[in-house]
């Protein structure tokens, strides 16, 4: 997904959260609470919900790749109360307690990053955080895009410096695992850059000192809408040069969100859907060729992600999956068909086929409602990334989300 894609005009000091931290697994201890009996995977038929804690525990013995499985829900230890499990499904070689961060690798371009997307379909504000824990390279990168129903976009990166591994807290940004798989929670206190014409930011240099800042401050919950499904690792990636791989260990969920988003004293109100994704392990930008990634939402019983990468060439994947009250389908093929802005770059409407796993087709076709470009450079090398807030429609349902398109640039 998108994030860490624009250079920083500059780096902030920011205080990094502590926590008991687990000898074995890197990660905040979990509260104990009543509990399965042993650490081993079981099957789950359905979602949990409700405020009740729960413990997920390592080690477990996992898969050793997502082709390994059959189309179930893996997970460690739950809680159970009144006879349910207080935790999301989980499909993919994942535990719940994935959500927290990882033992940091020896790889220099080491990468741990939390992103989240959320959309309000009654005021059209959207957006999107992202964190990325670069410790090896001693910084992490913060990222913050805001779509208003004027038009307006504010955006704002920062590389600020850290220590370690042990959290998701830079730049006046932080995140916090509540219930694992289940719920989280986003915040941002600081600034961002307010863009009457967002293409500015396709030089960053300019946006940053020709447009004014503006006070935000942004409080999100972030509730569980469908099944967390992904990898903890990938075969293929590990049997790559750190320097080429992208993706190794990487996992989404679709989710529910509430909470309050003020800009220079005006405050709405948020209530909506989004997706958020969790990665680690080496990764450059300029790993792959291309891709395009979508999120939709269009209700909390419906919502989908669709992804076309091409490492090169003559390497395309596609997939990506349907998720209806809670059960998800995976898609097997997916066509994307764009329509570009003059100079051939910046996509502004979507036609959408794809087939799921079990024989259905579907169309969708989506308009771009605030686009912003950004764009990574590194070695000589630069990077395209295109984030489009979009209107997407599926039959007669209209929902929200995000089209993301990564290109090099020659």
């Amino acid at each position: 997904s998108a994030d860490g894609k624009l250079e920083s005009s500059g780096s902030d000091p920011v205080t990094r959260a502590g926590g008991r931290i687990r000898e074995d697994s890197g990660r905040p201890a979990a509260p104990r609470d009543r509990a399965c009996a042993a650490d081993t995977p079981i099957r789950v038929l359905g979602s949990g919900a409700g405020g009740i804690r729960h413990e997920s525990r390592l080690p477990i013995d996992r898969p050793q790749d997502v082709s390994d499985l059959p189309p179930i829900a893996w997970v460690a230890r739950g809680v159970i109360a009144d006879g349910r499990f207080e935790m999301a499904e989980i499909i993919g070689n994942l535990v719940a307690e994935d959500d927290y961060t990882h033992p940091l690798g020896e790889e220099k371009n080491f990468n741990e990053s939390m992103y989240f997307n959320f959309f309000d379909p009654d005021q059209s504000i959207g957006g999107f955080v992202r964190l990325g824990n670069r410790a090896n390279e001693g910084s992490a990168e913060m990222t913050i895009c805001l779509y208003l129903p004027d038009d307006r976009v504010l955006f704002n990166f920062k590389r600020s410096p850290i220590d370690g591994n042990e959290a998701f807290e830079a730049g006046g940004m932080r995140f916090e695992v509540i219930e694992p798989s289940e719920e989280l929670l986003t915040s941002y206190e600081g600034t961002a850059v307010e863009l009457r014409d967002a293409r500015a930011m396709a030089d960053p240099s300019a946006a940053f000192k020709d447009n004014p800042r503006r006070k935000i401050s942004l409080d999100l919950t972030h509730r569980a809408a469908g099944p967390m499904y992904g990898s903890a690792r990938s075969r293929a990636e590990e049997e790559r040069d750190p320097e080429k791989q992208f993706g190794k260990a990487h996992y989404e969920q679709h989710m529910k969100v509430h909470g309050s988003l003020e800009v220079a004293g005006e405050v709405f109100e948020i209530s909506g859907y989004g997706l958020r994704d969790h990665s680690w392990g080496p990764r450059h930008w300029q790993a792959i060729q291309s891709y395009e990634w979508l999120t939709m939402n269009f209700g909390e019983d419906f919502g989908a992600m669709i992804s076309i990468i091409r490492r090169d060439s003559d390497n395309e994947r596609q997939g990506g999956v349907l998720v209806r009250d809670g059960k998800l389908s995976l898609v097997t093929k997916a066509r994307i068909d764009a329509d570009y802005e003059e100079n051939g770059l910046y996509h502004r409407a979507l036609e959408v086929q794809l087939e799921t796993h079990e024989g259905e087709v579907l169309e969708i076709s989506g308009r771009v409602k605030g686009f912003i470009p950004l764009r990574n450079r590194r070695q000589g090398l630069v990077t395209h990334i295109g984030e489009g807030m979009t209107e997407w429609h599926c039959g007669d349902r209209i929902g929200y989300g995000l089209s993301e398109f990564l290109r090099q640039i020659e």
